[in-house]
């Protein structure tokens, strides 16, 4: 599932109740609208502080993944949950099979790349999709258009 929030918006859904379920077409409507419950921060560092510290504002679960080297490092504390992903350095934070894995596995419904690389990657958000974990940020297909010079400025 794909949705391009902005912030006021991700706050009025974490806190608005859910649609009723009287037919398919609130149904559908319910699932893509449900309230985020628990998000898994695929970043780290000040990055991965500032969405823990949102989130946690808005009563959203987090978990953080990380790495051997960062095993010490203040977003691990913050965060509900915490999961190592690798040894490092930085190789596994770019693991998409194995991040979409660990929040199937930790109970997650969203996921949020922050900034960088798998925030820029079309097959991340793809992935996300394939498993009805909901990505923030941009659908799969503006990532590919933003990242060809040419159909950017043509969107532009």
């Amino acid at each position: 599932m794909y949705l391009l929030l902005s912030e006021t918006e991700i706050r009025r859904r974490c806190t608005a109740a859910p649609l009723p379920l009287g037919n398919n077409r609130f149904r559908q409507a319910s699932r893509r609208w449900k309230k985020i419950q628990k998000v898994l921060i695929a970043n780290r560092g000040e990055v991965a502080v500032s969405i823990i510290k949102t989130a946690k504002s808005m009563g959203v679960k987090t978990v953080a993944v990380y790495e051997k080297p960062d095993n010490e490092t203040n977003f691990i504390r913050l965060a509900d949950a915490a999961v190592m992903i690798g040894d490092g350095p930085v190789a596994d934070y770019l693991n998409i099979d194995k991040i979409i894995r660990i929040a199937l596995e930790s109970g997650d419904d969203t996921i949020h790349s922050g900034y960088g690389f798998l925030a820029e990657s079309a097959d991340f958000a793809e992935a996300c999709n394939k498993t009805d974990l909901i990505f923030i940020g941009p659908p799969s297909q503006v990532i590919r258009q933003l990242g060809d010079k040419i159909i950017a400025k043509r969107m532009a």
